[in-house]
C-alpha cells in the first residue's frame, strides 16, 4: 500500500509540471572520447560534395565456413551511408557480423570509422545455418567527401576470423570503390 502512495504522489507531481519542458544542456565533464563513437559529431563531414551512389553492385566474397555476404549497392546520404546486402549462412550453426556492436563497420581510405546502426530485432546481425539475411544497413555518420574508396568489414573483433572454416563469426573485409564525383 505505501509503495502505491509512493507513485501516485509522483505521478501527480509530475502532471504538475507542466508541459513547457526546456532542453538539457550538455554536460561539460563528459570526455569527448566516452561518447559513443557511433554518433559523435566529430566523425560527421559537412560541407564538399558525396560520392556518387552505386546501385547494382556485384561485390562478394566467400568465407572458408561456407558463407557468403555479397555487396548490391552503397548510397551516400548528409547523417548515414547505407549499404545493401545479402548475408548467406552455408553452414549450420548461428553466424554473427556484430557480435558486440562495433564489428560492423565501413572504413574509408583516409582512415574513418562508420560503425553499423544494427536493427533493434538482430543487433548481432545473425543468421542461422542455412538462413540468409538480405536488406539496407545503416552506418551512422556522413562519409567524408575526400574518400575515394571504402571497405565493408565485419566481425572486425572479439575473435572474427576471415580463414577459420570452424568460425561462427566471418570476418569479411570488402573493397568498395568510389565512383569519381
Amino acid at each position: 500500500m505505501r509503495n502505491l502512495v509512493l507513485v501516485l504522489l509522483m505521478a501527480a507531481a509530475l502532471a504538475g509540471c507542466g508541459g513547457d519542458v526546456e532542453p538539457q544542456a550538455a554536460d561539460p565533464n563528459v570526455e569527448p572520447s566516452r561518447i559513443d563513437p557511433a554518433v559523435r559529431e566529430s566523425d560527421s563531414f559537412s560541407g564538399g560534395k558525396l560520392p556518387a551512389d552505386q546501385e547494382g553492385l556485384t561485390l562478394q566474397k566467400n568465407h572458408p565456413n561456407g558463407s557468403q555476404l555479397i555487396v548490391s549497392a552503397i548510397r551516400f546520404g548528409d547523417t548515414q551511408t547505407t549499404v545493401d546486402l545479402t548475408f548467406i549462412n552455408g553452414g549450420k550453426d548461428v553466424n554473427r557480423l556484430n557480435w558486440n556492436g562495433q564489428n560492423m563497420h565501413l572504413l574509408d581510405n583516409l582512415g574513418n570509422v562508420y560503425y553499423v546502426v544494427p536493427p533493434p530485432d538482430n543487433k548481432h546481425i545473425e543468421a542461422r545455418g542455412g538462413e540468409q539475411i538480405r536488406g539496407s544497413f545503416n552506418f551512422a555518420g556522413r562519409m567524408n567527401p575526400e574518400a575515394t574508396s571504402v571497405k565493408l568489414i565485419t566481425s572486425s573483433k572479439g575473435g572474427g576470423s576471415e580463414d577459420n572454416q570452424f568460425t561462427n563469426m566471418p570476418k569479411f573485409v570488402i573493397d568498395i570503390p568510389l565512383e569519381a564525383r
